[in-house]
């Protein structure tokens, strides 16, 4: 059985059209998705369309929580200063109700069979919550709390924009990055945003288990265009975090 996994698109159609070129080469059998939709893109709407299409099976992202239950109108005011509650805002605006229907239906985890009665077990953040950051760096008291009593031989979530592989005793923890927010750490620990679609392809058979970490390198200047002409609000802070691979 031979899976893509993608995460955390924001959006970005560029991405994950770009993306979605590279993952039809490699002939999956299925595609799986982990959240984060829509917000802080320039074409959430279009991406939704384009991910409902897939026909896959999805997670719902702490974003997607936040766009089909909104805060309250007291609680964005509380926010109103803070670029990302502006651009979550208006993100929703450009969804229909047929988007916000389709982005009911993902799920806080999903179980998946795979080969010899092995599963594997799909989340956002962590099987626990949505918010939930693991890292490599994650103490394994910690990531076992996570985790809770889940016991499926593979893990994987997105959240961070970060790959990962880790294990945790007879348990692997995966990663498959960002499609549409890849980051990049700087020296000053700050993240910014890169050009890169990043996504994973899982293969399980005959007992062998192969895990390949992608990366395609889409149009920064493209992706750009489409934000200045979308009236995304926040495009003066939003632009100076994006710099080319």
């Amino acid at each position: 059985m031979r899976l893509a996994i993608i995460s955390d698109i924001h959006g970005n159609l560029t991405a994950l059209e770009t993306a979605l070129a590279d993952i039809r080469a490699a002939s999956p059998d299925q595609i799986v998705f982990l959240g984060d939709i829509a917000d802080r893109g320039p074409q959430p709407h279009e991406v939704v369309q384009c991910v409902q299409s897939l026909n896959c099976p999805a997670v719902m992202g702490n974003t997607d929580d936040l766009l089909v239950s909104p805060p309250s109108a007291t609680e964005l005011n509380k926010q109103a200063e803070v670029p990302f509650w502006g651009m979550i805002q208006w993100c929703r605006t450009q969804l229909s109700d047929d988007d916000l229907a389709f982005m009911r239906t993902f799920q806080p985890t999903l179980t998946i069979s795979l080969e010899n009665g092995q599963k594997l077990l799909c989340y956002h953040g962590s099987p626990r919550s949505n918010m939930d950051r693991i890292w490599a760096s994650t103490p394994d008291d910690d990531l076992k709390a996570m985790l809770g009593q889940q016991t499926a031989p593979i893990m994987i979530g997105g959240h961070t924009h970060l790959p990962l592989f880790r294990r945790l005793h007879d348990q692997i923890i995966l990663n498959p990055g960002s499609i549409g927010l890849a980051f990049t750490p700087t020296p000053d620990r700050r993240e910014l945003n890169n050009n890169r679609a990043e996504y994973l392809i899982l293969t399980v058979e005959r007992r062998r288990l192969s895990v390949e970490f992608r990366q395609v390198v889409y149009s920064l200047d493209h992706y750009i265009q489409k934000v200045q002409k979308s009236g995304m609000p926040s495009q003066d802070w939003w632009l100076p975090l994006w710099q080319e691979v």
